[in-house]
C-alpha cells in the first residue's frame, strides 16, 4: 500500500496525548469557573470519578449559561470523543499490521 506503519502510528499516538492533554486541562478550567454554580443546578458538587463521563457525553453542561463554562467543557467532549476515534483507529492500525504480516 505504500505507507509506513511507524509514521502513522506516532503520530496517532502523540495526537491522542494532545487531545489527552487538553481535555484534562480543559476540564480542570471548567470544573474551577463551574464550582459556584453547580450548587444552583442542581448538584450537590462537582461530580468526580467516573461521574465525568455521562456528565461530558450528554452534554449536561450545555445548561450552565455562562459561555466560558460551556466552552470548556465542549473542549473536554470534544477531546474526550477525539481520543474514542484515535484509539479505535491506533486498534485497526495494529491489527491491520498483525494481518498483513500473518499472510
Amino acid at each position: 500500500m505504500g505507507y509506513d506503519f511507524l509514521t502513522i502510528l506516532e503520530t496517532c499516538g502523540i495526537a491522542g496525548f494532545a487531545f489527552l492533554f487538553l481535555g484534562l486541562v480543559s476540564l480542570l478550567l471548567g470544573v474551577r469557573k463551574a464550582r459556584p454554580e453547580f450548587r444552583t443546578k442542581g448538584y450537590l458538587r462537582a461530580p468526580s470519578g467516573r461521574a465525568w463521563l455521562p456528565f461530558l457525553l450528554w452534554k449536561q453542561y450545555e445548561l450552565f449559561e455562562d459561555s466560558r463554562i460551556r466552552f470548556y467543557f465542549g473542549t473536554a467532549h470534544f477531546c474526550l470523543l477525539a481520543m474514542v476515534v484515535l484509539l479505535t483507529a491506533i486498534l485497526v492500525l495494529l491489527g491491520s499490521e498483525v494481518l498483513l504480516k500473518r499472510m
